[in-house]
This record gives structure tokens, sequence and C-alpha cells, in this order.
């Protein structure tokens, strides 16, 4: 397993590994690829949603340890609102057959998508435990400047680097903002076999130009994700530990990579997206990701939230843990039920979450009403709980929010519908 602080980022004198990409690889193709490479003792795997090869991945992995292995997966731009963000998840762990993604990564930035709205519902997903890690992949440094101001912590951005091209002042923000470099394409998509500067290099060390360039990539501490069906290269791809780069030659391979020309989305690629790579600070989410809420507005989205993560919890083969509940509330939170003290400290209220749904079994919520009291800092919900054990029941609940509108008390009471 990769470290969240990823250490061959912040420690020079330990280099990263090496993961597997499976892109463009699909069925029985990607399969056989991928159980060759854990075979070889690869245990990062990279895919995405617009690869449409989870369940190859799937039937690869099916009889290994998911714990040692580590899958990192993204999620294409347009589908980054929470609603299509959650559902995008939710399939790919279905899809992948595992209970959670170890590093789920934003394919590309959408900057017509509010991104503290979607990095909450990654934030969100990852304390309820179906991801391991949050990411990004094609950020730029405006990009990363933009998303740092909303405090919610990004392990990695997978980018482009390999001796055809490479982003210095990207790379360097990353390293200085202790965020993890994967490295896409970084034997630049085969093209490098004649390559006059790595082919001399291959010589020297008696390697081939696609170590050299994994060289390169490694000694940046950057975890490159080189593709291949061939198990030759496969094996070469692993056999760069035993030799080094004189800061010389890391030197000369800078200079041409920054010359190099990157990989761009444009209209011809009819991909329904473009790519961000020019925008500025400015442009980078312009008028969304600072959206200031009235108390109304503030009150109603926190209420919904709650009723929202509380419907997860009670579906059948939910990804969602009981613990999920906890970031929407105070330390001190209390939870009331028909005059009866439940608990007292938000610490108690998985627990009571996970009684409850020993009780009632899974169930579904059916909001009927809510109302606002912005001088209370309330909300009064009322609303059908459809449950497998206890039928329906009409709840209505108070919840009283704080400042930071996080719940403070939680007073419910329950009848039962004939």
């Amino acid at each position: 397993m990769l470290s969240l602080a990823l250490m061959t980022t912040l420690n020079t004198s330990t280099l990263p590994p090496i993961g597997y990409g499976t892109w463009p690889y699909k069925g029985e193709e990607c399969t056989k690829a991928v159980e060759e490479a854990l075979d070889m003792g690869y245990t990062i795997l990279d895919t995405a949603t617009f690869y449409n090869n989870f369940e190859a991945i799937e039937k690869a992995i099916r009889s290994k340890n998911r714990e040692e292995l580590t899958i990192i997966s993204k999620v294409w731009p347009t589908n980054q609102s929470p609603a299509d963000l959650k559902k995008d998840l939710k399939d790919s762990l279905q899809r992948l057959n595992t209970p959670y993604i170890d590093i789920y990564l934003l394919h590309w930035p959408n900057s017509s998508i509010p991104i503290r709205e979607t990095l909450q519902a990654m934030e969100e997903a990852r304390k309820a435990g179906m991801i391991r890690e949050i990411g990004v992949s094609n950020f730029t440094v405006n990009h990363l400047k933009k998303i740092l101001e909303l405090e919610i912590p990004i392990s990695w951005n997978q980018i482009e680097i390999s001796p055809q091209f490479y982003d210095p002042e990207l790379l360097a923000f990353c390293h200085e903002h202790k965020i993890g470099v994967q490295a896409y394409s970084p034997i630049g998509r085969g093209n490098l076999i004649n390559d006059p500067v790595l082919t001399r290099l291959a010589s020297k060390y008696g390697k081939v130009p696609a170590q050299i360039a994994l060289r390169w990539v490694l000694q940046h501490h950057a975890l490159p994700i080189p593709g291949t069906r061939n198990p030759q290269h496969m094996a070469e791809n692993l056999a760069v530990y035993d030799f080094e780069l004189t800061q010389d030659e890391m030197e000369e391979i800078n200079a041409q990579a920054k010359n190099g020309k990157r990989n761009r989305v444009t209209i011809e690629k009819k991909l329904d997206y473009l790519d961000e790579f020019d925008f500025t600070y400015e442009e980078c989410w312009p008028n969304n990701e600072n959206k200031v809420l009235s108390k109304n507005e503030a009150l109603t989205e926190a209420a919904n939230h709650y009723i929202e993560i509380l419907n997860e919890i009670g579906k059948p083969k939910n990804n969602y843990q009981s613990e999920a509940i906890l970031p929407l509330c105070t330390d001190k939170c209390r939870k009331v039920r028909n005059g009866k003290l439940l608990f007292e400290g938000k610490e108690f209220f998985a627990a009571q979450l996970d009684s409850g749904k020993q009780w009632l079994g899974t169930w579904s919520i059916h909001v009927e009403e809510l109302l606002i009291s912005e001088n209370d800092q309330a909300v009064t919900i009322r609303y059908k709980l459809s449950t497998e054990k206890e039928g329906n029941l009409m709840i209505i609940v108070i919840l009283y929010f704080d400042s930071n509108y996080l719940i403070n008390e939680i007073n419910e009471v329950h009848n039962k519908l004939e």
C-alpha cells in the first residue's frame, strides 16, 4: 500500500515504485495483461471510468489479496457534480467488485462545476471508507492554488511526464506542497526508441531507452505508470533500480522535455471536453468556488446533506459506513428520540445507527416537509421512513446547528404508520 504522505516525494533518498497503466486495454486483452503484470510484481494499477475496463481488471485481481494492491481510478470531468461523482464512484466499486478505491482522481479539471462541492463529495466518500486518498489529474499550478485554498487534503496529481514533455514548475509546486506526483505516459507512448539522448545513455548503462526514461521520472520523485502488453517490456520497466543518472544527464533530458509538446484535449478528439492548461488563476472556477450561501440556503443544504447520508447508510449493500455521519456533527452532538436521550457525544452516533440498522433493517427516506428557523439555527424535517423490518414510520426531527452548520442536537419523534 502507498502511504498518504507519499514518502517517495518527501524523502529524496527513496525512489517511488512503478505502477501499471491499463489504458487502452479492454476485455480479455486487458485481463491477460494485468495478470501478467501482477505475476511480475506490479501492485499499483491505474484505470479510469473512461477506460471502460473495470470488469476486465476485476477478473484479473479476483484471486489476489486486495490489501496488497493499490487501485487508482479517475472520474471524467463531465461527471464531477456531487451527484454524478457519487454515482460514478458507486458504479466503479461495483464493477471492480471492491469495497474501496485506493486513490480516486478527478481525470481533468472542469471549471464549470463548483470545485468546493466536488471535493466535499470526495472527502465525504473518503471518510465513509469508499476511497482512501483524494487526487486530481492534469491540474495546473493555477488549479492547485485554487483548490489548496479550500483546505481539503489533496494527496496526488497525475500529470504527463516523459522525456518528450514535462512541466518543471508544476512538478516543483506539487513537491513543495507535498502533493504526490504520478507520471502518465512516462515512456512517451512508445516514441522514445530513436531518441538520440536516451539511446546514448541506454548504451552507456546497458539498458533500453524506455528504462532511461523511467529512471529519469523516478529521480524526479514521481511515480511512473507505464503501460504495455509485452511481458518483456513489463519486466524491463521494473529493472530500473540498479543504476543512477548523473545530474548532468538529468539536466540534459530536462532541457529537451521542457521544450517538448504536451498532450492536449482538442475539439478534434470529440471527447465532449476541452483541457484547461491555458487557464489563468482567475479562469479556474471563476464564479462558484467561493460562493457565500445565505443562512437559509446553508441550513437547507446542511439538513439535506444529513438526510442524504442517512439514506445512503440505510440502503442494502450500501458502501457508506455509519461513521460517514460523524463529519456533520459537533463533538458534543446529542440525540433525543421520543423524549429519551440516546447519546451525548458524536463518537456514539455511528454505534447508535448500527443498532438502528439491526432493529429496522434497510431503510429509505422520503422527505415531505422541511421548515427553516433562522433565528433558532434549526431545521424541522417531516419524512416517511420505509423500513425492512418495521414497516413505515413518520419521523419529525428538529436539527439544531452551530455557527458552522454542524449539528449540535437531533430531536426526533417517531410514529408508526399503519
